[in-house]
């Protein structure tokens, strides 16, 4: 709205005002510092609430949206993005250097940003790739050969979880170079120690599910309960998995009591030291490869297809 009424030198005197309140300015705040700048305080409220302000706004915040913007600041530096903008001074120093060096002025339309189906690619192979922790069960999906591994760490009942495996698995489907290893992470303290909420009542249970399968039934047990869990997050209990066990191949009494031995609920806690060592904060964790996926979902589009495609392709 500054910029609105009184141009460039208005935007970046409201700008430097706000930024010197830490963001935190009233209404009341807002109109007082108008008048304190000569301005017609009443016009301003006005253009404030406008509707082409807001517009202008919500541009910005589609445009950070269209490159996959994860966290504010977004810093570009004659056309270039800038990501080491964090450490002390570096970007005084970055400043400093350009400018002694009397490059010919330009404004942002120089800028040369990725849109974020590139970047998602991009930040995952800038990955550095990492052995990662083993656990004593598990059962992968595919040959050992593979040019393609992915791992995860995720929570039977979480709906992120199942989406990522609905990908990986239509991804697999067609191919024979891509192996799967899917590590239980149960978001619930009562069976995984390094979980810091109880966020699915039910997880303890669909983990101890699955483990109990592939103890009984090998990696074929194993997969067909794992792809029964995660299609049937929502209706999932110990009577839906009765229900299903003779279909699964499991003898369904067996089967519950192999998930209430001490042993199977004791090997919980190795996948989930192991996922906080992989470096898990949010489930799913995926690599490729070695390589951490930072990101896959942009707003509510999966980008994980166009990052499994590129690793194929690139056997990186």
């Amino acid at each position: 709205a500054a910029g609105i009424l009184h141009g460039n030198d208005g935007f970046w005197k409201l700008h430097f005002w706000l930024f010197s309140k830490s963001g935190r300015a009233s209404d009341d705040d807002l109109h007082a510092a108008a008048a304190e700048f000569g301005w017609d305080a009443d016009e301003f409220d006005r253009v404030r609430r406008s509707n082409e302000t807001l517009r202008r706004v919500q541009a910005d915040i589609e445009e950070g949206f269209d490159l996959g913007l994860a966290s504010t600041p977004l810093i570009f530096v004659n056309g270039v993005e800038f990501k080491g903008w964090s450490a002390p001074l570096a970007l005084t120093r970055v400043v400093d250097t350009l400018s002694a060096k009397n490059f010919p002025a330009k404004t942002a339309t120089a800028d040369h940003p990725m849109p974020a189906s590139e970047a998602f690619v991009f930040e995952w192979r800038q990955s550095r790739a990492r052995e990662l922790p083993a656990t004593p069960n598990t059962w992968p999906r595919g040959p050992a050969s593979a040019r393609l591994k992915i791992v995860v760490w995720g929570d039977y009942q979480q709906p992120n979880t199942a989406l990522a495996d609905q990908i990986i698995r239509e991804f697999s489907a067609t191919r024979s170079d891509v192996q799967y290893t899917f590590h239980p992470y149960p978001l619930n303290t009562a069976c995984n120690p390094a979980a810091k909420e109880d966020e699915n009542p039910l997880a303890c249970r669909a983990a101890l599910a699955a483990q109990a399968a592939g103890l009984l039934g090998g990696a074929d047990g194993y997969w067909k309960v794992h792809d029964w869990l995660l299609k049937n997050q929502v209706t999932f209990s110990d009577e839906a998995l009765r229900a299903a066990g003779g279909e699964l191949g499991f003898d369904p009494a067996q089967l519950l009591a192999k998930m209430d031995d001490a042993g199977v609920a004791a090997g919980l806690a190795p996948e989930g030291q192991a996922g906080g060592q992989a470096g898990l904060q949010h489930s799913p964790l995926m690599f490729l490869n070695g390589k951490v996926v930072p990101r896959w979902l942009h707003g509510q589009q999966p980008m994980l297809p166009a990052i499994l495609e590129a690793a194929a392709e690139s056997g990186e």
